[in-house]
């Protein structure tokens, strides 16, 4: 976790922010002129200004802070690990439109995998076989391809 100072630029901060979680935004995407700083799409927002609170209310936060403001920043771990169909039975994803493919169970042949990659509940499918793409378009590859590589952001 870190933290990093920005000053808006015509009163904008330049970036894209999910706010489907409960206590945490997700950076989905830093347009050109930005002005956050050391930060990466996909890295968690959990607080402004030293100040914790709900997604909604941390965006709301930025928004309508002073020119300049701080944000407490988390930055995910990247695991890569190949499922075959058989080892992906008990994985179940999210139907939300949100960054990537949100894990929302673990069980079965998949339990056993995802504690040996140290995967957990809430972690997001961001790539598969080293694409990325929408949650649509994961989904999709998930479901057709037999064996596939995952690229997971994990939070501890």
């Amino acid at each position: 976790e870190f933290n990093t100072k920005a000053t808006k630029k015509d009163g904008k901060v330049g970036c894209k922010i999910e706010t489907l979680t409960r206590d945490y935004c997700i950076l989905r995407q830093l347009e050109p002129g930005c002005v956050l700083r050391d930060v990466e799409v996909m890295d968690r927002v959990l607080r402004v200004n030293g100040v914790k609170g709900t997604a909604p209310a941390l965006a709301r936060r930025m928004a309508e802070s002073a020119e300049t403001f701080e944000i407490s920043v988390q930055r995910p771990k990247k695991i890569e690990i190949t499922l075959d169909k058989k080892t992906r039975d008990g994985m179940k994803v999210s139907e939300q439109d949100s960054c990537g493919l949100v894990i929302t169970d673990i069980r079965g042949p998949f339990e056993s995998i995802a504690r040996d990659a140290k995967v957990k509940l809430f972690d997001r499918i961001v790539a598969i076989d080293g694409s990325l793409s929408t949650a649509d378009e994961l989904r999709l590859l998930l479901s057709k391809r037999d064996k596939v590589i995952l690229t997971i952001c994990s939070y501890n």
